[in-house]
Formats: C-alpha cells, structure tokens, sequence
C-alpha cells in the first residue's frame, strides 16, 4: 500500500492516518508528519504531441498508461493529494486534459481562467497610451 506524506505544521489528526515522528537532527525540533492512506484516481488525457514523452517516463508507481487510437494517450494515477499533480498538469498548457476527478478538473478550469483574465487586464493596460495617463497641470499661478 502506498502513502503520501504531507507537512501538517502541528502535526493535526486526520483519519485514517499514521503519524510519523521526524527529528532531522538530535537537537532540531520535532516536526509530525500525516500519511494518509486513502487515494484517489487522476486520469488525464495527453495529445500525440505529448504522448510518447509521457509514455516514456515511469511518473508514479501507480501509473497505467493507455494508448488510444488517435496518437493520444490516456494516464492514470492513485495519489493521496492532487495539489503536486495540479501544478504538473497545468505545465502541459493545452496538451493535457483532466478526466477525473471532477473536482480536479474544475481545479484546472477555474485556474485557466484566472490566468486568462490576469493576460487580458495586463493587456489592456499595455493598450494605455503615457499620454492618457498624463494628468493637466492646473492652477499654477
């Protein structure tokens, strides 16, 4: 069975779970790390442009590759947490798409958004010529 570790800060409970003692030195601090046992399924779907750099690399050791007809490929994965594998995904742009879950697909969704509403403002704002932002001098006298 596999366990993904994460830094809780306090060390918080959560169940199910196994709590592991790290002292990276004799007079360091005690820092608690949570493993939670509970995985859930990513599955992405990459185009052929990708796929046979995604098919060549071992990513996790849970991974199952699946090739589709068309060139794509479909990679599946079991992780505890999808904040790592958010991230990841987001690097391949356009060429990667979320299958499931859902909840990680709407993740990837509301992030491309927030970045395309960022582009748009900042390209308006080029679009603002110096001499609209001049502002008169008045009342000198």
């Amino acid at each position: 069975m596999s366990f993904q570790c994460a830094w809780t800060g306090q060390g918080a409970q959560l169940r199910p779970s196994l709590r592991l003692p790290y002292r990276p030195s004799p007079s360091g601090p005690t820092r608690t790390f949570v493993c939670h046992s509970k995985l859930m399924r990513v599955e992405n779907a990459y185009n052929r442009h990708r796929a046979k750099w995604i098919a060549e690399r071992t990513w996790h050791e849970s991974q199952e590759i699946q090739s589709l007809p068309d060139g794509d490929l479909i990679l599946s994965l079991n992780v505890a947490d999808t904040a790592e594998v958010k991230g990841w995904i987001l690097g391949f742009g356009q060429d990667a798409e979320v299958l499931e879950p859902a909840s990680l697909r709407e993740e990837i969704r509301t992030e491309a958004e927030a970045l395309l509403r960022r582009l748009e403002v900042s390209d308006a704002l080029k679009e603002i010529s110096a001499e609209q932002l001049t502002l008169p001098v008045v009342g000198t006298d």
